[in-house]
């Protein structure tokens, strides 16, 4: 008496066909949070690298509001927030997007500030000396060199944005977990 063998060895396609319709939005949620975050993040890590304290002060307040306020609390704030202090509906997706950009772009930030700190200032001196403007210099010289010097730290960063999604399931997203 059991079941016939190949019964037995059935297997049920239907937990892989839910995991399946879930992976694009856990793909959009990262893929555009990643984008917003890391946008925002260069001029937070120019802000925390500036030499005006105003702004210099301004970075290190975001980074150190932004990377200590949990994940929850913070999508729930926005979630509820946002809506009651503009008086505008905004889609759950949308809240999740800003949410996860807010929260990454801190750390993003900081690892920008890091690699802003290993320019080299020959390189920074050869430019002017070409006569390169300082948007070329940013743009030619400092950004390409800062993206190759923080390219592992910021896939290294992909993991825990990847991770904070599983959060957004609270506000009524359904995404992989």
């Amino acid at each position: 008496g059991g079941l016939p063998l190949d019964e037995s060895l059935r297997v049920s396609w239907q937990p892989f066909t839910i995991l399946l319709r879930a992976y694009p939005m856990t793909l959009a949620l990262s893929g555009l949070s990643f984008a917003i975050a890391l946008v925002l993040g260069f001029f937070v890590g120019f802000f925390k690298s500036s030499s005006f304290w105003p702004i210099r002060w301004a970075g290190t307040l975001y980074i150190n509001v932004f990377r200590n306020i949990p994940y929850i609390i913070l999508i729930f704030t926005v979630f509820y927030g946002v809506p009651m202090l503009f008086e505008v509906h905004v889609s759950a997706f949308a809240i999740a997007i800003l949410s996860l950009s807010l929260n990454q772009a801190a750390y993003f930030g900081e690892i920008i500030r890091g690699g802003l700190t290993k320019q080299q200032r020959g390189q920074i001196e050869a430019a002017e000396a070409l006569g390169l403007g300082p948007w070329q210099r940013l743009r030619h010289i400092v950004i390409p060199q800062v993206l190759l010097a923080i390219a592992p730290s910021l896939m290294g960063q992909v993991t825990p944005l990847i991770k904070s999604t599983a959060v957004v399931s609270s506000i009524g997203i359904k995404e992989l977990t």
